[in-house]
C-alpha cells in the first residue's frame, strides 16, 4: 500500500492481499475492518490506580465518578493523584484491539502510555514523553500531539484503539462509523498500559465502559 493510504487508514501493516484503496473521510473498508477488529484484545482497569474520586466497577470494565457521599478509597504506592485510573495489564510486543464507549457529557483523555511514564508530573500531551492520546472537549476530539490539536471530529459513542507494538503504531477510530481518526507511529521501548484522565464535577456518570 502506498504510505498515504496507510496512515489515512491507521493500518501500517494491512495484509497484501487488500487492494490499495482512497480512503474517502477516514472511513476504513470493511475488509480492512474487520482484520483490525480480528485482534480485539481483553482490557480491564487497575482500581488500586485510580484517583480517589474515581471507582472502577467489580469486573474491573468501567470507571466512573464516585459518589461524594461515599467513604474515599485507600490510596496505594500505584494511586494517582490527578483523577486517572489505568489498566491492570501491560501491552508488549503484540498487536491489540479493544473498544470502548465514552462518556459525550465531560472531558476526557485516553490512549497509551509507557510504564515509566508519570501523568502525575507530566502533561499527557506530548507523545515523545511516552505516551500517546486522543482528548474530547466540548463534544469534539482533539489530537495531543504536542500541542492539542482541535479536529472537526464529534465525540464518538464508541472509541477503539489498535495497538501494533511492533510497527510502533497507535491508532484511534470512531468504531460506530468505522472511521479512522489519528494514527502515532513510533518506537516502542518498554511495556504500555491503557490510560485514562477525566473530569470529575458535580454529576457521577459512568465516564468509560470496555465493551
Amino acid at each position: 500500500m502506498e504510505v498515504n493510504n496507510q496512515l489515512n487508514t491507521g493500518v501500517s501493516d494491512v495484509p497484501k492481499e487488500f487492494p490499495s484503496l482512497s480512503r474517502k473521510e477516514g472511513i476504513v473498508p470493511e475488509e480492512v475492518w474487520s482484520w483490525i477488529v480480528a485482534a480485539k484484545a481483553d482490557m480491564t482497569l487497575n482500581p488500586r490506580s485510580a484517583h480517589y474520586l474515581l471507582r472502577v466497577s467489580s469486573d474491573g470494565k468501567s470507571l466512573y465518578q464516585a459518589s461524594l457521599s461515599s467513604p474515599p478509597s485507600v490510596p496505594t504506592d500505584e494511586t494517582y493523584q490527578q483523577c486517572i485510573c489505568v489498566s491492570s495489564t501491560n501491552l508488549l510486543n503484540t498487536r491489540a484491539y479493544f473498544e470502548l464507549k465514552v462518556t459525550q457529557s465531560v472531558p476526557w483523555t485516553l490512549g497509551l502510555r509507557t510504564e515509566s511514564f508519570n501523568a502525575d508530573s507530566t502533561p499527557d500531551i506530548y507523545p515523545d514523553r511516552g505516551i500517546w492520546t486522543i482528548a474530547s472537549a466540548e463534544g469534539k476530539i482533539i489530537i495531543n500531539d504536542g500541542k492539542a490539536t482541535p479536529t472537526l471530529y464529534v465525540t464518538p459513542a464508541k472509541l477503539a484503539l489498535y495497538l501494533d507494538y511492533a510497527r510502533g503504531q497507535v491508532s484511534f477510530y470512531d468504531s460506530v462509523a468505522k472511521r479512522h481518526l489519528h494514527t502515532y507511529l513510533t518506537t516502542f521501548k518498554e511495556k504500555l498500559r491503557f490510560y485514562a484522565a477525566v473530569q470529575v464535577g458535580e454529576t457521577q456518570p459512568v465516564f468509560i465502559s470496555f465493551v
